[in-house]
């Protein structure tokens, strides 16, 4: 549940960072990806990570006191406004809104909950030094690309962020783990223009 998914994301950064030289890998060049919830919770901890309502969730941990920030985020279909997916589920499916279940409570209970758990509020000058990739289907059955990604997208590029859309045509949802090679496919078509991203901004 929220916030402890966020946390444990957190503090794989930290463990990632900390153990940098036993597992060979550059600190300073670490990022976080994610796919529709996981794109959630990772904006969440690469935007929002410095804030108190993640702060210090495991203070005996061996990493507790490393740095959580990362250098790039990339969100494939992901939801990065807490109300609109609530208001969606809503519509579609009240006895089971996952979103809700997720929070804990609904967003009239504690609406300060449903800002902190958005990523989209966290879209700020202070946060801009993140190089952020954006990625979503046209024909998305799920999550409402104009609310989501669009809408997350207009923010980080107000905030001066470094952002890069991809915006794949016919893609629906859940579509990452389709194999590469495949003719027309559309992790194909996200692949390289991914990669020119990390080459860049990683």
């Amino acid at each position: 549940m929220f916030p402890q998914a966020v946390t444990d994301v957190l503090a794989a950064v930290q463990f990632v960072r900390g153990s940098a030289r036993e597992i060979k890998v550059d600190p300073e060049r670490i990022g976080l990806f994610g796919a529709s919830a996981g794109a959630h919770l990772v904006s969440l901890a690469a935007l929002g990570g410095g804030s108190a309502v993640f702060k210090n969730a495991y203070p005996n941990d061996a990493h507790a006191a490393v740095s959580s920030k990362v250098k790039a985020l990339i969100g494939v279909y992901g939801i990065y406004d807490l109300v609109e997916m609530w208001q969606r589920y809503q519509l579609q499916s009240p006895r089971e809104n996952n979103i809700e279940n997720f929070m804990g409570c609904a967003p009239m209970d504690d609406p300060q909950r449903y800002f902190d758990a958005s990523p989209i509020n966290y879209a700020t000058f202070a946060n801009n030094q993140i190089g952020v990739f954006l990625s979503v289907g046209t024909e998305d059955d799920l999550v409402n690309r104009r609310a989501q990604t669009d809408a997350f997208l207009l923010r980080l590029k107000q905030a001066n962020f470094f952002v890069r859309p991809c915006i794949v045509q016919g893609a629906p949802h859940y579509w990452l783990n389709d194999p590469i090679e495949e003719p027309v496919s559309y992790s194909g078509f996200l692949a390289p223009r991914l990669l020119r991203f990390l080459q860049e901004r990683l």
